[in-house]
């Protein structure tokens, strides 16, 4: 008796698959296929040569933004240092000069010329102008884990320049305390302003820069207290400092401002004291209060210019004799 013939489905070569015997490898054979076609081939070389391409594009858009090999360092310099604090410090040893912009204010009294706070403003009167100089003391701190290292503290001018000395009232206080140090000063309306040592052996030196250049170090949680002072003898500027420090050997700035993050103010002292609608000198100078025209004031100082400082000789006999309020 002939056999019947196995045919697909059968049990017995079901069986024969589900013993692993004969199971015929699908996936391979299909990529076997794949490979053996020209436009498998084809297709596998593009999109190689446009995988490399983009990562390519990619690496050299980042390093134009960003060049990869400095992200850890720019991330060691981010935060290195905190601006603790900024506060004006009158100069008692040098006296001090303040404008305040616009026609007279009948509210500057005698009184009220002591609420006077450059960078910051009085309650009914509008916020003066330091004249001639103005210091400000600055608190900083290092945040950064290793040391950060300043290496210069620039002054930027606000759009560039400084514009014609301001009018207004001038506020004159004089001299009453003793000389003190001032380690940092700077003419601000030279062309190219520069922290300077305004007294010592190194006087008019730069502090950052030139043969005896100075850094500042600080340390992780360290703070430093620095006086600035600044100078202006032909113009009216406002300006912030561009602090520049190293931390790793990695270059970082910071931006230094004053108060609320408006820019330092200052103006020099006109050459002609008439041009002043308002003078108020305080009682230390000629031991009462004066309010006077700048004309008056002019003629009293016999033709020279005001400046902070001690009252010249003879201009308070003069104001007397002018019969000065």
């Amino acid at each position: 008796m002939r056999s019947r013939p196995h045919t697909p489905g059968s049990p017995a070569r079901r069986a024969r698959y589900e013993s692993g015997a004969d199971r015929p490898a699908h996936t391979g054979s299909r990529v076997g296929s794949l490979l053996k076609r020209p436009l498998t081939w084809v297709l596998v070389i593009v999109l190689g040569v446009a995988a490399a391409s983009l990562q390519d594009v990619l690496s050299q858009t980042l390093n134009s933004v960003v060049p990869l090999d400095r992200i850890a360092g720019k991330a060691a310099t981010d935060n290195a240092i905190d601006i603790v604090s900024v506060e004006h410090t009158p100069l008692d040893e040098e006296g001090r000069s303040l404008v305040v912009p616009g026609a007279p204010d009948p509210a500057l009294t005698e009184r009220r010329i002591y609420d006077l706070e450059p960078g910051g403003s009085t309650a009914g009167i509008r916020a003066p102008v330091s004249a001639g100089s103005t210091a400000w003391q600055v608190v900083l701190e290092g945040r950064a884990q290793q040391q950060v290292r300043i290496t210069d503290i620039v002054p930027v001018i606000e759009e560039g320049a400084c514009s014609a000395p301001l009018k207004g009232t001038l506020v004159q206080f004089f001299p009453g305390g003793d000389a003190g140090v001032i380690p940092l000063n700077v003419a601000i309306d030279d062309p190219e302003p520069t922290l300077r040592h305004l007294s010592g052996k190194n006087e008019g030196e730069p502090y950052f820069t030139g043969p005896n250049a100075r850094h500042i170090t600080l340390d992780r949680a360290e703070t430093e207290g620095l006086l600035l002072r600044a100078e202006a003898s032909t113009g009216y500027c406002r300006w912030r400092y561009r602090i520049e420090y190293l931390v790793s050997g990695e270059k970082g700035t910071t931006t230094l401002s004053g108060p609320e993050g408006r820019p330092f103010a200052l103006t020099a002292l006109r050459a002609d004291a008439a041009d002043y609608p308002t003078v108020l000198l305080e009682p230390l100078g000629c031991g009462r209060f004066h309010r006077l025209t700048g004309a008056e004031y002019a003629e009293a100082l016999g033709g020279e210019p005001p400046a902070t400082g001690p009252m010249p000789d003879g201009v308070c006999e003069a104001l007397e004799g002018a019969g000065g309020s």
